[in-house]
């Protein structure tokens, strides 16, 4: 919890509690609204990055996906899906501007991206498998895969964000 949260929840008055952190922190009101700004930028960069990370896993995974029977590909969509959301919830994570609002917007959006782009990739491969006559690849589930690749992803996410906005007392 940051430090203007936890004197004002002890009842400090704005004033003392922007006289402590200049004190502290000295030049920290300074620029405010600029690093606000900043930090708007930072937290659509953090989404921009998930898309296209998401979008290069799908890609990478599209080798694997041809040929990996789908009881051995799940716990390896899981393990990729939770490596990317601690990525994610990183990232997104260490902006410390963001409201309950903002997290939650983003989990929503994430969870959409995710899904779509790997339900995009699915139908295209399962379309590409079924014109060739090779009987060696595999067509896959088309909501199975993305949706447990979206818990995992998730996951962490979640995890962290009840952590910061809903702690155990």
């Amino acid at each position: 919890m940051r430090l203007i949260d936890v004197l004002r929840e002890k009842g400090w008055e704005e004033e003392d509690v922007a006289h402590a952190v200049n004190t502290m922190y000295p030049g920290y009101f300074r620029g405010f609204a600029l690093r606000q700004k900043h930090h708007s930028l930072l937290y659509i960069a953090g989404l921009i990055i998930a898309f296209v990370v998401n979008v290069l896993v799908c890609i990478g995974l599209i080798p694997i996906f041809m040929v990996t029977p789908t009881e051995i590909l799940l716990p390896i969509i899981f393990v990729i899906g939770l490596c990317f959301g601690f990525l994610f919830s990183k990232v997104v994570g260490q902006l410390w501007h963001m409201t309950k609002a903002h997290h939650t917007a983003a989990g929503i959006i994430m969870a959409v991206i995710a899904s779509g782009v790997m339900l995009f990739f699915l139908r295209e491969l399962n379309k590409a498998i079924e014109m060739t006559t090779e009987p060696v690849f595999i067509e896959q589930n088309l909501f199975l895969i993305p949706f447990i690749y979206v818990i995992a992803f998730l996951l962490p996410y979640i995890i962290i964000i009840k952590k910061k906005h809903y702690p155990i007392k």
